[in-house]
């Protein structure tokens, strides 16, 4: 601080020049480890030329910058007195010395007061003009003071204010937000609850349920739609579960209830002898498939008990059953018919009824 001064134990030199008052500089035989600023005193032993000095600035052997003529010198304060070559230079207390000394304290002691400048108020009003080394460590309490080390290891700990590329997730704990966010411009970019609510309303359906007022696909692209409710109108969408309950599988399963077949046919793909079972009438099969014709075969005759066989396909062999249309197409009627071409008889065979 301004003012600190240093005492020198058992420092004694001499002057190697004579000095007049006015005179800022001297010459001593040694100032080998006098430090400055410093009081010394000229001529301590001799009452009528005894000056206090203070010594601002050392340089080798030279007193570049003195104050002379202190209170209590002999001759005027502030000019000091003549002094001969190989006058005894000598460090003693002073009472200056003792001054700063107890002036320091004080200020310290009072905050009102200023304090010189290497010093920090405990009120902390004065500014700082260098750095303050710390030296402890990390810090170990949220009111403890950082260093540099500390806060430069933080660097990649922390995302700074202005901004930053975070390498992991951010997980909002304790239920936090994520506010102020501006309107997204990049694909990547976190979107404000407004731009889903208001901005793009007509690009999203709400997780409340919506209308799909546009024409395109829904391309799931492997992933799969869960949780569907029951199916409750034809357009509803169903679930794998519900359509197992409702269709009969292609892999086998097992009906419920009678298959109904309405002008349709019903085509076996293959079968073999122990694909099909057939019900016995009065001990004798009905229908069996033949394994060296690959066909279903009757073993015996059909009563449609005055039912009508519908919806029969033209015959394509002697053996076939063919529809009211296609015997007409090839007989003659009893009465009212004619023939589209000459009617053979064998010779002797058959008499031609008369005209």
């Amino acid at each position: 601080m301004t003012r600190r001064t240093y005492t020198w134990n058992a420092y004694e030199s001499k002057l190697t020049a004579e000095l007049n008052p006015d005179i800022g500089n001297a010459s001593v035989e040694s100032a080998l480890g006098l430090l400055a600023p410093v009081y010394l005193c000229i001529d301590p032993d001799k009452p009528d030329s005894r000056e206090w000095i203070k010594v601002l600035s050392i340089t080798g052997n030279s007193f570049d910058t003195m104050d002379r003529g202190l209170p209590g010198s002999i001759g005027d304060v502030g000019h000091g007195t003549y002094h001969a070559p190989g006058a005894i230079v000598r460090a003693v207390f002073t009472k200056q010395l003792q001054d700063d000394i107890f002036d320091d304290i004080k200020d310290l002691e009072d905050l009102t007061d200023d304090l010189p400048g290497n010093y920090l108020r405990l009120d902390g009003t004065n500014a700082m003009t260098e750095a303050l080394h710390l030296s402890s460590g990390a810090p170990t309490a949220t009111w403890e003071a950082t260093n540099k080390l500390y806060v430069d290891d933080q660097d990649n700990k922390r995302i700074p204010y202005t901004g930053a590329t975070m390498e992991g997730g951010f997980d909002m704990v304790g239920l936090y937000t994520i506010a102020n966010l501006p309107t997204p411009v990049a694909a990547g970019d976190a979107v404000p609850l407004s731009y889903l609510q208001v901005d793009d309303q007509d690009k999203w359906l709400p997780l409340s349920g919506g209308v799909m007022s546009g024409e395109g696909d829904i391309q799931m692209t492997g992933a799969k739609i869960t949780g569907l409710g029951i199916a409750l109108n034809d357009d509803d969408a169903l679930s794998i579960a519900a359509a197992n309950d409702l269709y009969v599988e292609l892999a086998g399963d097992v009906m419920s209830g009678p298959l109904t077949v309405d002008e349709l046919n019903v085509s076996i793909v293959r079968a073999l002898s122990g694909d099909l079972t057939f019900k016995d009438i009065a001990d004798d099969t009905v229908l069996y498939y033949d394994e060296s014709t690959k066909k279903l075969e009757y073993l015996r005759l059909m009563d449609l008990n005055d039912n009508t066989l519908m919806q029969v396909k033209d015959p394509s062999h002697a053996s076939h059953v063919g529809d009211m249309g296609f015997n007409d197409l090839r007989y003659v009627l009893e009465e009212g018919d004619a023939m589209s071409g000459p009617l053979v008889l064998p010779d002797g065979t058959a008499a031609v009824p008369s005209l």
